[in-house]
């Protein structure tokens, strides 16, 4: 890239610095509120997988259950109580911590690799894939919006497999079902499967 276009690009991100501050402050902080919406889903499927267990245990004190039913018995409380486990360790950061301490063993999303090869020259990648090494906003912004999307990933994938499990005998459409499952973990591969966990600590980087 010519020199001089090289200092107009720089000079051009330096100038909307502002704008992308504003704007990641305000990601930071939906991610804060975003912590505690995610904490009553959990704790709103372990209820309701829970309950429904429950009824499924006195229906089966007074009738013969079907045998689909009874084999999903067990699968069902190990969803309910793991689920309630989820939003307690979230709510009180302890799962949190260890989230970000295992996601140094998984493999790096696969965006990061596409943005080694993909290099207009005028940023560096090490900067989008280390939040704490951003020079500019705008490489703040790029790591958000990957964590925005591995966040949604993972809840597309923690609504799918209770609504696999709680619902077995009343998929009405399993295509849609096995395309949630495919595209949570396709986006999750691409983004990251915990690249949203640090943002869950503080409402500020």
């Amino acid at each position: 890239m010519p020199k001089d276009l090289l200092v107009f690009k720089i000079f051009e991100i330096g100038d909307s610095d502002d704008i992308f501050f504003i704007i990641n402050q305000g990601i930071l902080m939906f991610f804060f509120f975003l912590k505690y919406i995610f904490i009553f889903i959990l704790l709103m499927i372990s209820l309701l997988t829970l309950t429904k267990l429950r009824g499924i245990y006195l229906h089966e004190r007074y009738n013969k259950l079907e045998e689909s039913e009874n084999k999903l018995l067990k699968p069902r409380l190990i969803l309910g109580i793991t689920y309630l486990f989820l939003a307690i360790g979230i709510a009180f950061n302890f799962l949190i911590y260890f989230l970000i301490w295992i996601s140094y063993f998984l493999p790096p999303p696969l965006i990061f690799q596409l943005l080694d090869v993909i290099d207009p020259g005028f940023y560096d990648p090490n900067r989008i894939r280390d939040p704490n090494k951003n020079k500019y906003e705008f490489e703040r912004f790029i790591y958000l919006l990957f964590a925005l999307a591995s966040f949604e990933a993972c809840l597309h994938l923690i609504l799918t497999i209770w609504y696999l499990i709680n619902n077995n005998r009343n998929i009405s459409n399993p295509r849609v079902v096995i395309h949630n499952l495919i595209w949570s973990l396709s986006v999750s591969i691409v983004f990251g499967f915990l690249t949203f966990a640090p943002y869950f600590l503080r409402a500020t980087w």
